[in-house]
């Protein structure tokens, strides 16, 4: 994981030379055949994760290896797994899921309800599903006691991702019994049933799921690729954690813009710990806790949901 130096600019990562020509080649096959450009991610570590892959397939050089990508298609899917770090989990970072319960969808739901409307959240880069499942349990962990169901319903959690293998585990919403080690007896018994199947997976009970949407995205596509689920639509919460860290700085100023616009004046915004707002963004936004990296946009008048 780079360093918080890294993240705010301070080491700025080096431009492609002439030893990442076989590099870029190899990620611009993956742009035309799959639609993703990671040619702004931070090289080093792009770099680092295909060697691993051709490793694994045994590929002694980049042209060897992008013969391979000519010849088998599917190789693409596998690189794109390998090129995605995917380290998710239920109520993942305490300290963060702590104030999300205690502060922040407390604050956002009594909002909601004094507005008569649903409650938007956003995982983008959820992976496999558990961070979006995570904060669908803690909205309903508010509303167990309100009267009306219709503002439930209306309610939703967004999760987004680029990796359509994850997003397929997601979608399931079962997971083996070792994904739920650290979680609760009374989050469990509460919030799963057990699908009785070989595997023994534990499934996410209907209610969570009715509120939970999953579409495939890329924050570095440009805005009119986005799914029916975001356009036009103004969000309470969105948490994107641990994805800008592997993106070059002008990336990263792109994609938080774009998060920004997405986010509702009055929401919040909650990045990963080893990330933060740059100096740019900090005009417009109070830091509820700067440890979590949990925001707050400013705003002088009420939350105004786009329809």
């Amino acid at each position: 994981m780079e360093s918080m130096a890294e993240m705010q600019g301070a080491t700025p990562p080096a431009s492609p030379t002439q030893d990442d020509a076989g590099l870029m080649r190899v990620l611009e096959a993956l742009r035309a055949a799959r639609g993703l450009d990671f040619r702004q991610y931070r090289l080093t570590t792009i770099r680092r994760r295909l060697e691993r892959r051709m490793a694994a397939v045994r590929a002694s050089d980049i042209e060897e290896y992008l013969r391979l990508l000519s010849t088998r298609p599917a190789e693409f899917d596998d690189l794109i797994d390998y090129l995605t770090l995917k380290v998710s989990a239920f109520f993942r970072d305490d300290r963060t899921f702590d104030l999300l319960a205690r502060t922040v969808m407390p604050d956002l739901w009594a909002l909601a309800l004094r507005q008569r409307r649903g409650l938007l959240s956003w995982s983008a880069g959820c992976a496999t599903g558990e961070e979006v499942y995570s904060l669908a349990m803690l909205l309903l962990s508010q509303v167990s006691q309100d009267a009306d169901p219709s503002l439930t319903a209306a309610s939703l959690v967004l999760g987004t991702d680029i990796d359509e293998r994850a997003l397929a585990t997601a979608r399931l919403g079962a997971y083996p019994q070792a994904r739920l080690q650290d979680v609760s007896r009374e989050i469990v018994e509460r919030w799963f049933e057990s699908d009785d199947s070989a595997e023994g997976l534990w499934r996410m009970r209907q209610q969570v799921r009715a509120l939970t949407s999953f579409r495939s995205h890329d924050l570095v596509a440009e805005p009119e690729a986005e799914p029916a689920d975001l356009c036009g639509r103004l969000f309470d919460l969105v948490v994107c954690r641990n994805v800008l860290i592997y993106m070059q700085r002008p990336l990263q100023l792109v994609v938080l813009s774009r998060l920004d616009k997405r986010l509702a004046p009055g929401g919040y915004m909650v990045l990963g710990e080893a990330e933060t707002l740059p100096e740019s963004f900090r005009s417009s936004y109070d830091a509820i806790d700067r440890r979590a990296r949990i925001f707050r946009k400013r705003t002088a008048v009420g939350l105004d949901h786009a329809t």
